[in-house]
């Protein structure tokens, strides 16, 4: 700064004897400067609503769980607005703590007496669920506004009944799904039956059996927390039960042990350095990687590297997979974290994500027609989402996607920008992405045989007409290649490709060689909604990319007919309003009976 101070994140550890800590009420962390002062005990706000810098002090308690003893800590506030933390449980609402029980001041003596108090009715505190009379120090049972509008982490009833994780883990198929979110159980057999949730019943039995908080809170708002709670049964866990104060710190030996394992494997693994990658507004990722080389290094870029990555997945797409020599890489019931081997920008706003598997043998072991769910997290909420990668099984090794950056500010219609894809932009070769899955309800297999929520088709589909909206286009790409790499396969394919300007089409080097190798069996034809440049003129000139949008006119000028036997259908993929203001009603109107219409 111009004071020539600089600011960093310090990293340390250290280790506590386990009667200590299990002991203890609070853990206090606290800084000094070089002329020995040290920061404040209380948090407090002066006359301008400015706050001070005071100690970190977590509140610590021993509580029961599984028939077990733990050390429950507790900070001053949950991140951003969620509620909890001992300095007041609404958010936003928080009041300066001053106590007199803990934490003494510099020069103060502790009173041993008052600590144990304190000790001994946090204890109380935390043991005490679901009480019907207000004992002292409990807070009373929340009114039925407050169950209106908080989180069911917080609402134990009386006489709620108690499943332990083993006891969840058993209803963990299809026909019988239980699921635990934030330590609640919950039984979808119910809501499953009746189909209605938008993702497919698949999305929530990926997860039968499990805990599954992180995903449950990254894909739905408020609202989902309303439907849930006609499927409750009961929460996790065991009623209170005696437990040796060993288990408590044998837990916390361990727990201190693995601390200092991950700092030393960190000091071990530490990375290149790469420079910040651009967040805002019209960014162009090619031309930053051109101008840092001296990090990225003298690579592909471009087209070129679209080139690369077509070679690749077509290998991949032509090499057999022997399931008893390549196991899987992915699993649809757990995460994994896949780390990144290759980061390459496609275009301005695009990357080719390469995603290293467990071995060179290992398979992602993806059917045809389904995807992978991606996760990370994005100011301080975790976020995922379905993708479709581009390579197939047979790339071993790997796995490889092409991911869309929505930056924020460049498009006025979503101003805030993609959470998850920006959240991709800022990671780098050497740092890891959840990968989970299969998942979906489409399933292609060779000859035309199309299985549609476990249900073959009658007939072999013979004719396809693909209709895909911006970033739809991989769902679209994976069955394209799928069917073109099998010699055995005889369907024929027109694929519709929709975008808003030609800036935004996607792989369009890797459709057009396609078209060029396979002229017979694929048919490709671009829509754009307006030009602005002249970088297409000649496809336009040609006719095989036009300004409008998708339309019954153009379906039925570019699309196959519809047949009387089902062997030809409309499969599509991209926005809602793309699908149903206008792919729908146009081939209904087109004569597709509605088995014959597809959506991913």
């Amino acid at each position: 700064t111009a004071y020539e101070k600089h600011w960093t994140w310090v990293k340390f550890s250290k280790l506590v004897e386990r009667s200590r800590l299990v002991k203890s009420s609070e853990i206090i962390c606290r800084a000094w400067d070089e002329a020995n002062n040290t920061q404040p005990r209380d948090l407090t706000w002066n006359l301008m609503g400015m706050g001070n810098n005071p100690q970190f002090r977590v509140k610590t308690s021993e509580v029961e769980f599984l028939g077990k003893r733990f050390v429950r800590c507790e900070h001053p506030t949950e991140p951003g607005t969620l509620k909890g933390g001992w300095m007041g449980h609404t958010a936003g609402e928080w009041e300066p703590v001053i106590e007199q029980l803990d934490g003494q001041r510099a020069g103060e003596e502790i009173d041993l007496t008052l600590r144990s108090a304190a000790a001994k009715q946090t204890r109380e505190i935390a043991s005490v669920v679901g009480a019907s009379n207000v004992v002292e120090g409990v807070k009373p049972p929340p009114s039925e506004e407050q169950k209106r509008t908080e989180s069911p982490i917080s609402i134990i009833p009386a006489d709620a009944k108690y499943y332990t994780e083993e006891e969840v883990a058993k209803h963990n198929s299809e026909d019988d799904c239980w699921i635990i979110v934030k330590g609640k159980v919950y039984d979808t057999n119910a809501y499953l039956k009746e189909g209605l949730h938008p993702g497919g019943n698949a999305s929530i039995t990926m997860n039968a059996g499990e805990d599954t908080t992180e995903d449950f809170e990254a894909v739905h708002s408020a609202k989902a927390w309303k439907q849930l709670e006609p499927y409750y049964i009961g929460e996790v866990g065991v009623k209170p039960s005696s437990s040796s104060l060993s288990d408590v710190t044998n837990l916390v030996a361990s727990g201190v042990g693995e601390v200092v394992k991950e700092v030393v494997e960190e000091e071990k693994n530490k990375k290149k350095v790469y420079p910040p990658t651009p967040t805002t507004g019209n960014v162009d990722l090619v031309k930053h990687w051109q101008e840092n080389k001296d990090v990225y290094g003298d690579i592909v870029l471009g087209e070129e590297a679209e080139a690369l990555a077509f070679d690749r997945m077509w290998a991949g797409a032509s090499h057999p997979v022997d399931d008893a020599k390549n196991p899987l890489g992915c699993s649809p019931k757990k995460w994994i974290p896949l780390k990144i081997e290759k980061k390459v920008p496609l275009s301005h706003d695009c990357v080719l994500l390469r995603l290293q598997l467990e071995s060179p043998e290992h398979q992602v072991g993806i059917p045809v027609g389904q995807h992978l769910y991606l996760r990370g997290e994005w100011k301080g909420r975790k976020v995922m989402r379905a993708y479709t990668p581009s390579s197939l099984n047979g790339t071993l090794g790997a796995v490889e996607f092409v991911i869309k950056i929505y930056f924020s500010g460049a498009n006025e219609s979503y101003p805030e920008g993609g959470a998850l894809t920006q959240y991709l932009n800022q990671l780098n070769e050497g740092d890891t992405i959840d990968v989970k899955g299969p998942i979906g309800h489409i399933v292609y297999e060779n000859g035309g045989k199309l299985i549609i929520d476990k249900k073959v088709r009658a007939n072999p589909v013979k004719k396809m007409t693909l209709m895909g909206g911006g970033t739809g286009v991989a769902p679209m790409l994976q069955l394209i290649v799928a069917i073109l790499s099998d010699p055995t396969d005889e369907t024929e394919i027109v694929f519709i490709y929709a975008n808003k300007s030609e800036k935004d089409v996607l792989l369009k080097y890797t459709l057009d060689r396609l078209e060029r190798e396979h002229p017979k069996r694929f048919r490709m034809h671009y829509l754009i909604s307006k030009a602005v440049d002249k970088s297409y003129e000649s496809d336009i000139a040609k006719g095989r990319m036009q300004v409008g949008r998708i339309s019954k006119k153009i379906i039925g000028l570019h699309g196959f007919d519809t047949s009387k036997d089902g062997t030809s259908v409309a499969v599509m993929c991209g926005p809602p309003a793309f699908e149903e203001d206008a792919c729908i009603p146009a081939l209904k109107e087109l004569g597709f009976m509605d088995e014959d219409i597809i959506r991913y």
